[in-house]
């Protein structure tokens, strides 16, 4: 139990922390190399609102065993004061919905109620931190709307059916699914009016698009659809973030959504996997195996 959570937490913060220092650079201006060659052995990798986010809602759901919004909005109410779950001590990289949602819990909003209905707040806040839900268990799945985990920071339609469209693509994927066969699952999922809400293309013509349209900036769709471009595209987790984060702009949270799925699909280690030697240079990489380990009974 908990061994796709671990594989996919890892997958997430090395997508964050590879991207962290080219985020909003423009496409083309540089080139990621990874961590294999580093002149700062005893270097520790930053990682990002991405992963401190889903942090924060794995302590809630590894403290309580139980799914609870205001808990974890309280977690998240903590990083963007405080500076917790955060690897340096301090928030940075919050997007402007999700501190909007923060404030709104500040002010004595429920939970559930704090993310905007606007149109404007359709970020890539929620995908980035959503793999948690995901992935929990099913008698735990039972006990809340996973429309209500989306919408504690984005309550848009845009952003909820994305996220709905993620949550049975991962877990095809946890069910033994190649990403071609999860993404035709995820789609079927949908309805028409909803596949027309999110602009679905069908999954060849998605692998069919030249790098030159995909985009990548902070719009929740975006987000999306590069991840999965730059997972088919590649054969293995280190290809699949790098391509990511060379799509540049929001490149740290790319390459983390990115890097969630791969680390599904491809595990850990071994010559397709999260490189062990690139986890090893994280920063702060006890409170992701202990976060792993504290959900490791309620999670896939």
């Amino acid at each position: 139990m908990g061994k796709f959570l671990r594989n996919a937490l890892f997958g997430i913060a090395v997508g964050d922390a590879l991207g962290v220092p080219h985020e909003k650079k423009p496409r083309g201006s540089f080139k990621c190399l990874g961590w294999d060659y580093t002149p700062e052995p005893d270097r520790k990798r930053t990682w990002s609102d991405d992963t401190a986010l889903t942090l924060a809602e794995l302590d809630s759901l590894g403290t309580l065993k139980r799914v609870d919004f205001d808990a974890i909005m309280q977690n998240f109410m903590e990083w963007f004061l405080m500076g917790k779950f955060s690897c340096t001590g301090r928030c940075f990289g919050a997007g402007k919905s999700t501190v909007h949602a923060i404030k709104n819990y500040c002010y004595g909003k429920k939970a559930i109620d704090c993310g905007s209905k606007d149109i404007m707040s359709n970020g890539n806040g929620a995908l980035m931190r959503i793999m948690p839900f995901c992935l929990l268990r099913e008698e735990y799945r039972k006990t809340f709307n996973f429309d209500d985990a989306v919408g504690m920071t984005h309550r848009h339609p845009i952003n909820l059916v994305a996220c709905c469209f993620f949550d049975v693509l991962v877990n095809a994927i946890v069910r033994g699914s190649d990403l071609k066969t999860a993404y035709e699952t995820a789609e079927k999922s949908l309805s028409q009016e909803e596949k027309e809400l999110i602009q679905m293309p069908s999954f060849g013509l998605l692998s069919e698009r030249p790098e030159s349209e995909i985009k990548s900036g902070r719009f929740v769709l975006d987000t999306l659809w590069a991840a999965i471009w730059c997972v088919e595209k590649t054969t293995n987790y280190r290809y699949a973030v790098l391509k990511a984060v060379d799509l540049g702009d929001d490149s740290d949270t790319t390459a983390s959504v990115a890097g969630g799925i791969a680390g599904l699909i491809y595990g850990i280690g071994g010559e397709k996997g999260v490189p062990s030697n690139w986890i090893e240079q994280l920063a702060c990489r006890n409170w992701l195996e202990d976060a792993a380990e504290k959900t490791a009974e309620m999670t896939c």
